[in-house]
């Protein structure tokens, strides 16, 4: 079965899992997303698409600085959003009777057990937007 995921869910749940103070940027890490198509992280690896991640690096400057937050992305952001990376795949891409593979037990993640309908996901995050800038 295929499922709609968006990125306003995934970076929804960035927010939340990143520091408190750091949750503004945790909303907005795949902004640039929004003026330049997405690209899977594997593709924009390879050396042909360095033209694409300066043009993200330049948008990503410009959001920084429009918010009032560092141009570098703070490391509980990437630890966020490295964990979002571990439970994605685990939740949206296998079936609930795939075997999980053992390991040793780590903090407890968050699951997505229902992902959210494009509505939705607008709601919720223009929601945690203006929460997290009422705190700033």
């Amino acid at each position: 079965m295929r499922l709609f995921y968006s990125v306003a869910e995934h970076s929804v749940h960035v927010s939340q899992l990143c520091r408190p103070e750091d949750a503004l940027w945790g909303l907005l890490p795949d902004a640039p997303e929004a003026f330049l198509c997405d690209i899977p992280a594997p593709l924009k690896e390879l050396p042909q698409f360095e033209p694409y991640r300066a043009a993200e690096r330049i948008l990503q400057g410009a959001i920084a600085q429009r918010f009032g937050f560092p141009a570098e992305q703070p490391r509980s952001v990437t630890e966020a959003d490295r964990r979002m990376l571990e439970i994605e795949p685990r939740d949206l891409f296998n079936s609930p009777d795939a075997p999980r593979p053992a390991r040793a037990p780590r903090r407890k993640l968050m699951a997505i057990t229902h992902p959210w309908q494009p509505r939705i996901a607008k709601a919720r995050f223009l929601s945690r937007f203006r929460e997290v800038c009422q705190k700033i």
